[in-house]
C-alpha cells in the first residue's frame, strides 16, 4: 500500500470498524465473537485425528484457507493430513485454493515447513485457530477494505500490504478492539462477516 493511502487508512481504521461494526446484528456478533471457538475445535480434532501439533494443525488450516471458503477450508485440511499420514503424493489430492498454498499445507503437515511470522497473515490465522490466541489480528483482504471505506457496494481498493504496514495495522486494531470491549480476534471475526455480507 502506497504510504499516501497507508496514513489515510489508519486515520480513518477506528471510524471506519466501528462502522461496520455498527451493522452487525446480534446474531452477527454471536455468531463473530463464536466463530474462533469452532475453529479452534477443529484444530484440536484434527490434532487429535492425525496426531500433530494443534499450532501445525492450525498452520495446514491457514496455508488453505486464501480464496477458499470455510466449509471447504475444514474439508481441504482434512484431506491434506490425511494424506500426509498415507504418504499419499500432493499432486493427487484437490482442494479449493491456489497450488502454491497447497504445497506450503503439505511442507507444513509433514514438519518440513514452520509457520513463520514473516508470513504475517498465514503465522496469525494459525495462531488464532491452532494456538487460540485472540489477541493475533488475521488482516485479509476483506480487512484491508472495511480498514479503507465504508462503501456498502463492492469496489477495488489496496489490498497489498508490507510487513511493517501489517504490524502497524494489528496493533491499532488490537487497541480499537479493546476500547470497545473485544479481543481483537472476535471483533475481527464479527467486522469481517459483516462486509463479507454486505459484499458478496
Amino acid at each position: 500500500m502506497n504510504p499516501k493511502t497507508f496514513d489515510k487508512t489508519m486515520s480513518k481504521m477506528t471510524n471506519h470498524v466501528s462502522y461496520w461494526h455498527d451493522m452487525a446484528t446480534d446474531n452477527v456478533i454471536q455468531d463473530g465473537v463464536e466463530w474462533y471457538d469452532e475453529a479452534k475445535d477443529f484444530a484440536l480434532m484434527l490434532s487429535n485425528e492425525f496426531d500433530v501439533s494443534p499450532l501445525r494443525a492450525g498452520g495446514v488450516i491457514s496455508a488453505l484457507s486464501p480464496r477458499n471458503k470455510w466449509e471447504r477450508n475444514k474439508i481441504d485440511a482434512w484431506n491434506v493430513l490425511q494424506a500426509v499420514r498415507d504418504d499419499v503424493s500432493y499432486d493427487r489430492v484437490k482442494v479449493s485454493t491456489f497450488d502454491a498454498n497447497k504445497v506450503r499445507a503439505f511442507d507444513i503437515a509433514k514438519g518440513n515447513k514452520e509457520v513463520h511470522e514473516a508470513s504475517r497473515k498465514t503465522h496469525r490465522f494459525a495462531m488464532n485457530v491452532g494456538a487460540f490466541d485472540m489477541n493475533a489480528v488475521t488482516i485479509d483482504t476483506w480487512m484491508l477494505y472495511l480498514f479503507q471505506t465504508k462503501s456498502k457496494t463492492r469496489r477495488e481498493l489496496d489490498n497489498k500490504i508490507t510487513p511493517k504496514q501489517y504490524d502497524l495495522l494489528e496493533r491499532k486494531f488490537q487497541r480499537v478492539s479493546h476500547n470497545m470491549g473485544y479481543a481483537p480476534a472476535h471483533l475481527q471475526a464479527v467486522v469481517w462477516l459483516v462486509i463479507r455480507e454486505q459484499w458478496t
